[in-house]
C-alpha cells in the first residue's frame, strides 16, 4: 500500500490518501461476524482511559477498512489501533482508497474520511464521506487474529 501525504499549512486541511492495489470487496457475513467477536472481546478488556481521541499521522503508516464501521490504523512493528466510525458507512469497502481531511498533524475524532478512485494525478471522491470516532489500541494478538479474519475473507 503506498501512502501520498499533504502538507500542514497553519490551520489548512491535510489530505491523506492511502492507496490499496486491489480491487474493493466487502466483507464476507462470515468475515464480520469474525471481526465483530475479535473487538468485542477488546472492548472488553479495554477502558475508556486507554481510548484516544486523536492519534499523530506519525505513529501509523497505513489503514485498512475492516468493514463498514471500523478502520484499522496500522503503526510500526504489531502497533495498531481500530477506529470505530461514528455512523455507519454504507459503501465503504475493503481495499478502497480512503482520503482524509484533516485539520492538524492528527486524525481526530470527528475528522472526515472518504473513498476515492485515483484519475491521473488526482483523486476524485466516490464513496460515502464517513466520520472519525476515537481510537482503541489493539494487541499483537489481536491484530494476529484480525488479519487472519481479513484473509479468510
Amino acid at each position: 500500500m503506498q501512502i501520498s501525504r499533504g502538507t500542514f499549512l497553519g490551520g489548512a486541511v491535510i489530505t491523506l490518501v492511502f492507496l490499496a492495489g486491489c480491487a474493493s470487496t466487502t466483507p464476507s457475513t462470515q468475515t464480520s461476524q469474525r471481526l465483530d467477536e475479535i473487538l468485542r472481546a477488546m472492548a472488553d478488556n479495554s477502558t475508556e482511559a486507554t481510548s484516544r481521541r486523536c492519534l499523530s499521522t506519525s505513529v501509523y503508516n497505513n489503514v485498512d477498512v475492516l468493514d463498514d464501521r471500523r478502520l484499522l490504523f496500522r503503526g510500526i512493528g504489531d502497533r495498531a489501533w481500530v477506529n470505530e466510525l461514528r455512523h455507519r458507512c454504507p459503501g465503504l469497502r475493503l481495499r478502497d482508497t480512503l482520503v482524509f481531511e484533516l485539520h492538524t498533524n492528527q486524525a481526530c475524532a470527528l475528522d472526515q474520511v472518504s473513498a476515492a478512485d485515483r484519475l491521473f494525478l488526482s483523486f476524485k471522491r466516490t464513496g460515502p464521506t464517513c466520520t472519525l470516532g476515537e481510537f482503541q489500541p489493539v494487541t499483537p494478538e489481536q491484530l494476529t487474529m484480525i488479519d487472519d479474519a481479513l484473509r479468510d475473507n
